[in-house]
């Protein structure tokens, strides 16, 4: 797990007894939200310093003493890394006394391991660095400057500056204690934003993100979603806690989606909650790092923004819908973790359902009756939505959606592939759906037999796209264009009863075959995965989720094996928790996605 470091500097000085002025100065390690970039890791919380002891301090002259003390970090990932400062680009600090007058002058120092006045840090002792600064009695102005570079030959300061504290003023007096207390400000060169985890958000701040449901999955419910708002110095660390700049989060169209809250115990944690939904309602969200400028905790910097697309893709949340199969005369629907979601139709005329498939164009979900040999169309509440002409095969088994063309494609028990528009009425192919004289894999001159597999790809092998099923009698995966003119053949591993793709990657996963799930390429490369898939019983239905990235599997024998329902995975073959359970969703069969 990758992540980045927090840049945070926090002074304690206390002035001593005969002028001697010591100034310790803790910086602080944290590690929070892993993001790629910027390797160690881990959740070491920030340790701001304790005060130095107080005594007084007199004289013309002082010799002011800066203890450097950086803790090291306590997780095993960051150990990994070695860290040995804050910010692994702490090279150096420069500090200026009463810039711009007749009296100013500069001390600098490089911060490292064996540089003069550095300990060699141990793994039970942190690295500590001390610079000595002259300062007489009376007041004074300080600048304070880290950088991502040792200074140059003539003890100058080059590179970034990571952090600063510009103009602080302090007065030493005489003959009684005297504490100074203050913190770096971050110096923020960028801005991320970044969507927690299991919101059903996708994308980036770059590419824009993609939300996925105004309401949850129940259509009613509002589904507020949390961003992680953070600065950048730059290095690349994070800028967090004290010294780092104040963060807000706005929408350009409020009237959908609601600007920023930020969380009482967490600055840089928004919450952002949509108004209503909107058909491809598209805003902006304006994320703006303002650095303090304020006496004593002045940066120096100005404010920085960031603008990033965000749209919704759908109204509500995804649901999984999944089948009874043959002798199991249902359809029922959950939300993606596996808790039931009440419909108001009673899938009328239901008979055996088997495959299941979503067509997104006009809402509505395919079924494809075994048993009363028909294909209904439901809405995404099971009340009956045609379509207009009546779909009649014998043994219909799996149904897919051409979402370029809006064809419906069915495969039947033994007497081929049948294609069909979104009416209903039946579509001429210019190929015939049989397997070549002698193909690699298949069987010769024969319609597929008994797949109850069928996927529509928009990927293709070539300018149009793909259709996938297979043919048990000879246990391979054929591959046909949309017009049923054959391409290919490969094995499927004793043959698959499902078939699902990643639209990004064009990974194809399997089911029922003698890996339970197996995982091709377009052309039928197997592709191991570390995970094994673990409690899949008889799989046959699979979908998968883009809200997430994560397969949804309709394990047929699962209850028997007192195994879940429908196991969830992610891309890995690693099972997914979820809180629900898919409760009465035993011994199925088909399963689609509504995303």
């Amino acid at each position: 797990m990758l992540s980045r470091r927090l840049c945070l500097f926090a002074f304690v000085a206390t002035f001593l007894k005969e002028a001697l002025i010591v100034f310790k100065r803790a910086l602080a390690l944290t590690v929070l939200i892993p993001l790629a970039g910027c390797g160690g890791g881990g959740h070491a919380l920030s340790t701001l310093p304790h005060a130095a002891i107080s005594a007084p301090s007199n004289g013309n002259r002082a010799s002011m003493s800066f203890a450097v003390t950086i803790p090291r970090a306590t997780t095993t990932a960051s150990q990994g890394r070695a860290p040995r400062y804050v910010s692994q680009a702490t090279k150096s600090l420069g500090i200026t006394i009463d810039p711009g007058t007749g009296n100013q002058s500069f001390t600098g120092m490089n911060i490292g391991p064996g540089d003069p006045g550095c300990n060699n840090p141990t793994p039970v002792s942190p690295l500590t660095c001390t610079v000595n600064v002259a300062v007489s009695p009376g007041a004074h102005t300080f600048d304070f400057r880290t950088y991502d570079q040792r200074l140059d030959g003539n003890g100058s300061p080059q590179g970034n500056v990571l952090s600063t504290n510009i103009g602080f003023p302090f007065t030493v007096v005489p003959a009684q204690n005297n504490s100074l207390n203050f913190v770096l400000q971050g110096i923020p060169a960028a801005v991320s934003l970044l969507a927690q985890p299991n919101q059903d958000v996708r994308g980036d701040q770059t590419g824009g993100f993609d939300l996925y449901g105004a309401y949850k999955a129940d259509g009613t419910t509002l589904f507020a979603r949390k961003f992680f708002a953070v600065t950048t110095d730059a290095s690349g660390n994070f800028i967090l806690g004290p010294g780092s700049p104040a963060i807000t989060v706005t929408s350009s169209d409020t009237n959908t989606l609601s600007n920023g809250v930020a969380a009482a115990n967490n600055p840089n944690l928004f919450t952002l909650t949509p108004v209503g939904w909107w058909a491809n309602a598209g805003l902006q969200l304006t994320v703006t790092a303002t650095p303090s400028t304020a006496s004593q905790t002045n940066s120096g910097a100005s404010p920085i923004t960031l603008k990033v697309p965000a749209r919704y893709v759908a109204r509500n949340a995804p649901r999984i819908y999944v089948s009874g199969g043959p002798g199991q005369n249902w359809v029922k629907a959950y939300d993606e973790n596996g808790n039931p979601v009440t419909v108001s139709g009673t899938w009328p005329s239901l008979s055996g359902p088997m495959g299941l498939a979503y067509d997104g164009a006009q809402g509505r979900i395919f079924v494809a009756n075994y048993s009363n040999n028909t294909v209904k169309a439901y809405d995404l509440d099971g009340n009956a939505a045609g379509p207009s002409n009546a779909i009649s095969l014998v043994n219909p088994m799996a149904v897919a959606i051409d979402t370029d063309t809006q064809r419906i494609y069915v495969t039947t028990h033994d007497v081929g592939l049948f294609v069909f528009d979104s009416s209903g009425a039946p579509v001429t192919t210019s190929g015939n759906w049989k397997q070549p004289a002698s193909p690699p894999h298949g069987t010769p001159n024969a319609f597929p037999y008994d797949p109850t597999a069928l996927l529509v790809s928009g990927r293709g092998r070539g300018n149009g796209g793909s259709v996938y099923t297979e043919d048990t009698a000879s246990g391979a995966i054929v591959v046909y264009d949309t017009d049923g003119n054959w391409r290919m053949g490969f094995d499927g591993n004793n043959g698959v009863s499902g078939l699902a793709q990643d639209p990004v990657s064009g990974r194809i996963y399997g089911t029922f075959s003698a890996r339970g799930i197996t995982v091709f390429d377009e052309i039928g490369n197997l592709i191991d995965v570390p995970g094994t898939w673990p409690n899949i019983h008889q799989p046959v239905g699979i979908g998968y989720n883009p809200a997430n990235g994560y397969l949804y599997v309709n394990n047929s024998q699962g209850a028997a094996h007192a195994g879940p329902n429908v196991p969830v995975y992610d891309q890995n073959g690693n099972q997914i928790s979820t809180s629900g359970t898919f409760t009465g969703a035993d011994n199925g069969w088909g399963l689609t996605i509504v995303p």
